[in-house]
């Protein structure tokens, strides 16, 4: 993908906070963001108009913004109230830095499977009595069918779905 498919890519997925993202969608997505904050502002300076355009679109683009920080945290396999550790000013800002540009744990955790699509990735994750472990994938032997993931959010697929219930993407 692009790097600048990653922003209408977090604005799609509007309020998604389940999953998990990589460090590529968080932080074009950030860069693009700012990007945008600073050119509104720009625009608005030059007209001696109001910030309230640009007070609109900061509010507009809060919970995607929150939503791919979140999926971030999935990432490194951190609980997503980890964001707020980010309000403790210096200490926490330092640590939410350090923690977004970590890179995330390799196959899949507690969060799904990995937005790499590394080895392993294709197999849920499901809680075991020692930890998180992949669930064995049904055969033909077991009457099942192997599990489907959404490519554009990595989402377990219904079976027979045609769509994903989670970003809405046609899987057909």
């Amino acid at each position: 993908m692009s790097w600048l498919e990653w922003y209408p890519t977090v604005l799609r997925r509007y309020a998604v906070f389940d999953g998990r993202a990589g460090r590529p969608e968080f932080w074009w997505f950030e860069l693009v963001n700012a990007i945008v904050v600073v050119l509104i502002y720009i625009v608005l300076a030059a007209a001696k108009a109001s910030t309230a355009i640009a007070d609109i679109y900061q509010l507009a683009v809060f919970l995607p913004s929150l939503g791919v920080q979140i999926r971030r945290l999935h990432d490194i396999d951190k609980s997503g109230w980890w964001v707020l550790f980010g309000f403790i000013p210096i200490i926490g800002w330092i640590m939410m830095i350090i923690w977004l540009a970590s890179q995330g744990t390799p196959g899949p955790n507690r969060f799904g499977p990995s937005p790499r699509g590394e080895a392993g990735a294709d197999q849920p994750a499901t809680f075991g009595g020692g930890g998180w472990e992949p669930e064995p994938q049904p055969t033909s032997e077991t009457g099942g069918s192997a599990a489907r993931y959404c490519k554009n959010c990595g989402s377990p697929l219904a079976p027979g779905a045609t769509y994903c219930g989670n970003c809405g993407t046609s899987v057909a």
